[in-house]
């Protein structure tokens, strides 16, 4: 297509009833919205992907923590079964 064709084509779409030009720009405004929603939709399921690692991560991080925390449990009722011992027979040395 030369530039005489281009002009004479522009021409007679403005000779044209403002009819077509309200088709041309719901035609532009669908494809627009179809991009958009398409982009969008693109970004939801990029964060969702991302909330899904990050939660996989947090619950390896609480498994490891509890463990953490029900060591840190057991050692200090050890530690409180230990110390409740030895006060039983500091109070059975000065009862006696």
């Amino acid at each position: 297509m030369d530039i005489n064709e281009a002009i004479q084509t522009i021409d007679h779409a403005a000779h044209q009833d403002d009819r077509w030009m309200f088709v041309a720009l719901l035609l532009i405004g669908l494809i627009t919205i179809y991009f958009l929603a398409r982009y969008f939709m693109k970004q939801i399921a990029e964060l969702q992907q991302e909330i899904a690692a990050v939660r996989t991560e947090f619950e390896s991080h609480l498994k490891t923590a509890n463990a953490d925390m029900v060591a840190a449990l057991t050692k200090s009722t050890e530690v409180i079964a230990h110390n409740s011992a030895i006060l039983e027979q500091i109070q059975k040395k000065l009862g006696a």
